[in-house]
């Protein structure tokens, strides 16, 4: 429901572009039809008046069509956490990626194309036959739920670390990831986590806090929306996937496991800001000089603050 970001769709349309749009169930259902139905119905009604069809399709009535990425031309990939509404990009914490890749958009575009046709969950093929995609020497891994299983792939990169694990998540109660966290021969375990899940009955916190992780609950007025894990400042772990049952086997989510030291470093500079925000613990000046190097290209001040 991004006002602007629907405009600019809208004028896409009148250019000529092909706009082909998935999006969950419960968008056009009772709880969503006020908010979300009419930035639809508007696209819808533009494809109609420039004569120019928008192909519109709701899955997943039981589980949630989750994901959060946008393919470009068959060229370009924009993903991460974010949705396309006025609370995840004004009040919410999110990443969102843009990725020049051909072979990540024919990757993604094979998936798009299952759920546009309808297909969710066990329905469909799997599009991504562990694939590692070379994007200018940087390795993704396409994870893709279900059949990818995103939490036994976030178990096993776990497994892998042995220095620093950092994490922002959402929604957690996956207990095998909170355990591999635990059991990891990682000294520097922190985890932030939005402050409306944490304490919750099923949420992980107690128990990670129990084996040792610092956790650091924030309290701002939106969410902390983000899916994200730094490993040993070389593996970042991103993408639409919370870490949960229902993310591994109920819902379609996709989550990507990228080897890069300077993604890595990115998203832990951001990390790091964050991590000051919440518990006012200052971050050092070499730190701040690194995250300055970085530029507002790779971190987005509009992802960390709206007003900044």
């Amino acid at each position: 429901n991004r006002e602007s970001i629907v405009r600019a769709i809208e004028r896409a349309i009148e250019r000529g572009v092909k706009v082909r749009i998935v999006h969950d169930a419960d968008s056009f259902g009772s709880d969503y039809v006020k908010e979300y139905g009419p930035s639809f119905a508007r696209l819808v009604s533009a494809g109609e008046r420039y004569g120019n069809p928008v192909k519109l399709t709701a899955v997943n009535a039981s589980g949630i069509m989750h994901n959060k990425f946008i393919i470009i031309n068959g060229e370009i990939v924009w993903t991460g956490t974010m949705n396309l509404t006025d609370n995840c990009i004004g009040r919410n914490y999110n990443t969102f990626y843009r990725i020049p890749s051909e072979e990540l958009a024919e990757v993604l575009t094979a998936e798009f194309e299952q759920l546009l046709s309808g297909l969710t969950r066990g329905a469909k093929q799997d599009v991504t036959s562990d694939k590692i995609i070379d994007v200018n020497g940087v390795g993704i891994r396409v994870v893709i739920s279900p059949y990818d299983r995103p939490m036994d792939v976030l178990v096993e990169q776990i497994r892998q670390s042995d220095q620093v694990i950092h994490f922002a998540i959402f929604a957690f109660s996956d207990e095998n990831v909170a355990r591999a966290i635990i059991q990891s021969q990682a000294e520097d375990k922190v985890g932030l986590v939005d402050g409306m899940m944490d304490g919750q009955s099923w949420y992980v916190d107690e128990m990670l806090q129990s084996g040792g992780v610092e956790v650091q609950p924030e309290r701002w007025d939106g969410k902390m929306h983000l899916k994200l894990m730094i490993l040993d400042n070389r593996t970042t772990i991103v993408g639409s996937t919370n870490w949960s049952a229902n993310a591994q086997n109920t819902n379609d989510e996709v989550m990507f496991v990228v080897q890069s030291e300077d993604f890595a470093m990115a998203n832990e500079l951001y990390f790091k800001l964050l991590y000051e925000r919440i518990t006012g613990k200052k971050l050092s000046l070499g730190e701040l000089q690194n995250l300055a190097a970085m530029g507002a290209g790779i971190i987005p001040i509009g992802m960390i603050s709206a007003k900044e």
